[in-house]
């Protein structure tokens, strides 16, 4: 009875130790990357583990083979619109597929954004266009007045 009665104490008490090892995947869509992070549901990244992402319609063949790193992150770049699917499996018996859809609007892209001022402010935009312009002038009339200082000293 005693046995029983402690058997039963241990199942309660590590009931969820034994559940808690699901595995959490939460997806970055960021064109022109995907980036998955893994982890156990205890919030503990899946370090390491295996990673295979097949593109739409062939189940057979992955198009991207890899492992997470030390984070839980996974990151690739789809060449197509359509669904892509996405399996991390720690090879301990931890597994996780997921769905990801990817449409037209990933793979469109602003000029904008393609520019590396495209996210200053326009104050800072113009002062910066500003430096520019007197530090061309700057350069300019310093090489001139160098040459003509040189001219008058030669004619002296």
């Amino acid at each position: 009875m005693k046995t029983s009665l402690l058997f039963g104490l241990v199942l309660f008490v590590s009931m969820p130790v034994m559940m808690a090892h699901g595995v959490i995947t939460g997806v970055t869509i960021q064109s022109p990357t995907i980036i998955v992070k893994s982890s156990y549901s205890e919030s503990e990244p899946l370090k390491g583990a295996s990673v295979k992402v097949f593109a739409h319609g062939d189940g057979d063949t992955p198009f991207q083979i890899g492992n997470t790193d030390n984070g839980g992150y996974f990151a690739f770049v789809p060449d197509a619109t359509g669904e892509w699917i996405f399996v991390v499996d720690d090879q301990q018996g931890h597994m996780k597929k997921i769905t990801i859809t990817v449409n037209d609007g990933f793979f469109t892209t602003d000029d904008n954004q393609l520019s590396p001022a495209a996210g200053l402010p326009k104050l800072t935009k113009v002062l910066i266009g500003l430096t520019w312009i007197f530090g061309l002038t700057s350069l300019f009339y310093g090489i001139r007045s160098y040459q003509t200082n040189r001219n008058k000293e030669l004619q002296d």
